[in-house]
């Protein structure tokens, strides 16, 4: 009943994302088709026609070599990783993205690491430890922060290929690995040194390792340990935690000990590998947090402004160091009281304010594009193929997805399909309350390919299976 439960309310979320998905993308398509009558419109107006021809080619050439042999299956997967890395290279090498102040941020932090300088701040450090050791490798620079992203895009490929060929076989994991290799948002953020692209293949090193361990201690201390790793980067994974003991309560039936013995392991691995964090903030602050940021309440501060729509504000950026006498950990104690108390004041408009923060968070994916050209709204005509590949892209995906889970609605919900569902409601959940912006999907975006992976190659395998019967009853009919 509870599975049935969670898979219904995925289905519901899912179609409500690809619906907002979808309205963006007839929104650029309309903004496109208007600007037609400049050249360089049109040119991307006919690119993205190429490009959507060509990603459809691709899956179902990818489903056709890996479904025909042990080895096609194998060919098509390495073809597909190989891809990850050469169409990020070549992000790389055209594309020079603009330096802004997250970016800026990420750069200083690094260089000071390789100075020397130690070791928390307001900020997650994990990112800028992991950037600070690609500049010591290669040097300080655009080159170092694409190498980390292009090797961090690699890892999260070969991870995901892996789990859903576990979880739904061969073809399912080279379609899966094709469409993370040409997904235009996952690509662009290439040349952009932020956190994103490394939390995405974290989240996927722990939702492999839920999916691939067992329910038992040793598997439980890893996936809770990995968790915990992303939890240094992005200071959101402490609310995915429930996800994952969820999912192990909710496997298959095992002996009720063993399960209990692994949910501990799954939260003392996290604890454990977040014990300097624990440690650092009873010192600094007097509290026993896992907290890695000192700007969750400013997060939920703009997340209730009725004026920004929940989203970043210039205003609450500029007034969050004044608003107590202490450091920024408690700024982000009186902003979070803020939030609360315009929530509790004017429930209403705050439900409301839910209309306008979900298709900004769930339905735009242009956060690519922003970080990797600097683009603004409204778009320039030159932006024309990546914004509106991009979206279509991606409206694809969540569609996909959505409608996977909806044919599958009768059949037993796996633990890939379980995760995904998980991770993506609590994604939601959590940007009810915080600050709305569009790359806050974007480590779910893997997740939903690998869904709508699983209704992709069960179309073309039934399509298939059709064109094979009516060979069939031609050659009786001819031998007739």
């Amino acid at each position: 009943m509870t599975r049935r439960l969670l898979l219904w309310a995925g289905i519901v979320l899912l179609g409500l994302i690809a619906f907002t998905a979808a309205l963006q993308a007839i929104g650029d398509l309309a903004l496109a088709a208007s600007r037609s009558s400049d050249p360089v419109a049109r040119t991307g107006l006919l690119l993205t026609v190429i490009f959507i021809a060509a990603v459809a080619s691709l899956v179902v050439v990818a489903a056709g070599v890996a479904s025909s042999s042990p080895r096609g299956e194998s060919l098509a997967i390495w073809v597909g990783l190989a891809s990850v890395v050469a169409v990020r290279v070549l992000v790389a090498i055209l594309l020079d993205a603009p330096v802004d102040r997250d970016m800026r941020y990420y750069d200083e932090a690094a260089a000071g690491f390789l100075r020397g300088e130690c070791c928390f701040a307001s900020r997650p450090v994990g990112y800028p430890l992991l950037l600070a050791g690609a500049y010591g490798l290669i040097g300080r620079g655009a080159l170092a922060g694409e190498a980390l992203n292009i090797g961090a895009a690699l890892l999260g490929a070969a991870v995901l290929a892996a789990v859903v060929r576990r979880s739904f076989g061969g073809p399912a994991a080279a379609v899966t690995v094709a469409l993370y290799a040409v997904w235009p948002a996952g690509a662009l953020m290439t040349s952009a040194r932020m956190t994103e692209t490394v939390y995405t293949t974290q989240l996927l090193l722990a939702v492999g390792a839920a999916v691939v361990g067992g329910v038992g201690a040793r598997w439980g201390l890893i996936t809770g340990a990995i968790l915990a790793l992303s939890q240094y980067v992005r200071s959101l994974s402490v609310a995915l935690l429930p996800v994952f003991v969820f999912a192990r309560l909710l496997r298959r039936p095992r002996p009720w000990p063993l399960v209990m013995l692994g949910v501990v392991a799954l939260v003392v691995g996290f604890l454990l590998v977040l014990g300097p964090v624990i440690w650092h903030n009873l010192r600094a602050h007097g509290e026993p947090s896992v907290g890695t940021s000192s700007y969750g309440g400013l997060s939920v501060w703009q997340g209730s402004d009725q004026e920004s729509g929940g989203r970043f504000s210039w205003e609450t950026w500029t007034a969050y160091p004044h608003l107590s006498a202490g450091d920024l950990w408690e700024d982000g104690k009186v902003a979070a009281r803020l939030g609360w108390q315009r929530i509790v004041e004017d429930p209403g408009a705050f439900l409301a304010l839910q209309l306008r923060k979900f298709p900004f968070t769930w339905g735009s994916e242009d956060y690519g594009l922003l970080f990797a050209v600097g683009a603004q709204a409204p778009p320039e005509p030159r932006h024309t193929f990546p914004r509106l590949a991009g979206q279509l892209f991606y409206a694809a995906v969540t569609l996909g997805a959505f409608l996977t889970l909806l044919s599958r609605r009768r059949l037993p919900i796996d633990l890939l399909t379980l995760l995904a569902i998980g991770v993506t409601a609590t994604t939601a959940a959590i940007h009810v309350l915080l600050e709305a912006r569009e790359r806050y999907h974007m480590y779910v975006v893997p997740l939903l390919m690998a869904v709508a992976a699983v209704g992709v190659t069960h179309g073309i395998a039934v399509v298939q299976d059709v064109r094979e019967k009516r060979r069939d009853r031609r050659r009786a009919l001819s031998a007739g």
